[in-house]
């Protein structure tokens, strides 16, 4: 199903020997269709925040000359990046977003695509009733929506998701003993898929949040966490996305950052052993919105990998010269019959795989994004090659 792989490689191979004066051998070929196993760890912290517009941020870190943004040049230095990332196609609001990073699936139905591959939850308000779930309230053609929380807590490892909008609770009652599903994957870790669920919020800051995980990281060690910041977002809403309170709010969440990756260096559990995933949700405008979802400022979005194995200083659409495109200004939709970009709701796929684990059941997102090193000549080669359409 959704994001599978065609296999042109056989298609390639002809065009190549017509176009070319010295066809590459068959060896070159290989390296230059096949990329890298990714680095397998215990543990991924998953962070997403909130309104972080990647325009904005890159043009501050182009002339950071006072490191107010050194984590994420940190992010960049020494990991693998890009600022082209994309949002879910038809939306640029939080919530829906975020179901689509947990569940590696897009909001609506794809063209081409069955009905069995969407979340279909579009509210971005706390959930209505003690009863409304993911399950009950998105895709009504499935009975229930996995998420990343599923695959990790059935394979008996742990969870763990900080949020700093009380909304996210959506998650927690959805993956809870009374609506989560029975554990079918050896022993029986039970219904309830979040072994720790947080909310904490400071007016237009997370302190609190942060402070809570910082705290309880290095006692618990999740092998999934999944972390929200919101700062960016609240407070682009209320002095405008762009404003100097804006980046004040990026610059604390910097500060976040470097304390996870100083955690991550410095722990005798998660050193060596743990890889960052940092994105964002949607961009935002000096007007205190980011609803359009045809806008480009609200649609490109960061896309960060850190940690154990990862690239260091490389380009995400360079170590997935095969299977993703760089959009350019475009916002490519999840037909079968376009080559995909680098999208936030595929990050919950990547960690699944970084754990070693399967990908999300039933989901449309399914292979995972490469961040490992990709060969230097295999790299040279990567233009004369067709990207591959997903499927």
């Amino acid at each position: 199903m959704g994001f599978h792989q065609i296999n042109f490689l056989p298609i390639w191979l002809a065009a190549l020997g017509l176009a070319l004066i010295q066809p590459l051998s068959a060896q070159q070929v290989l390296k230059a269709a096949e990329l890298p196993p990714n680095p397998q760890v215990e543990y991924v912290i998953h962070v997403s925040i909130d309104g972080l517009t990647a325009s904005m941020l890159e043009a501050k870190l182009a002339g950071d000359t006072a490191e107010q943004y050194a984590a994420f040049q940190r992010l960049i230095d020494e990991g693998a990046s890009t600022f082209n990332a994309r949002t879910d196609y038809d939306t640029t609001v939080t919530l829906p977003n975020h179901v689509g990073m947990l569940t590696a699936r897009p909001l609506w139905q794809p063209e081409g695509v069955s009905d069995q591959h969407h979340h279909g939850f579009p509210h971005n308000a706390l959930p209505e009733g003690t009863n409304m779930t993911l399950h009950n309230a998105g895709n009504t053609s499935v009975g229930y929506i996995y998420s990343v929380f599923d695959v990790v807590h059935d394979h008996g490892l742990t969870t763990a998701l900080y949020a700093s909008k009380e909304r996210f609770n959506i998650f927690e009652k959805s993956y809870n003993d009374t609506y989560g599903r029975g554990d079918s994957v050896g022993e029986d870790n039970g219904r309830n898929k979040i072994d720790r669920y947080a909310y904490a919020n400071d007016g237009l800051h997370a302190q609190s949040l942060h402070a809570l995980v910082m705290e309880e990281l290095p006692q618990t060690h999740p092998n999934y966490t999944f972390v929200h910041y919101a700062d960016p977002d609240l407070t682009g809403h209320v002095h405008a996305f762009g404003s100097d309170e804006y980046f004040e709010a990026v610059e604390g969440v910097n500060d976040y950052l470097a304390d996870l990756m100083t955690l991550v260096e410095t722990d005798p559990v998660f050193r060596n052993n743990t890889v960052m995933i940092v994105t964002s949700d949607h961009g935002g405008t000096d007007f205190k919105g980011h609803g359009d979802q045809t806008m480009e400022i609200n649609y490109r979005i960061p896309l960060f990998v850190w940690g154990q194995g990862v690239a260091a200083n490389a380009d995400l659409y360079d170590l997935n010269p095969t299977n993703r495109q760089d959009p350019g200004v475009e916002r490519p939709t999840f037909s079968v019959d376009v080559v995909q970009p680098l999208r936030n709701g595929e990050t919950g796929t990547l960690a699944l795989e970084l754990l070693g684990l399967p990908s999300i059941p039933w989901s449309f997102m399914t292979n995972a994004m490469n961040v490992a090193s990709f060969q230097a000549e295999a790299s040279a080669l990567k233009e004369l090659f067709l990207p591959v359409i997903w499927h």
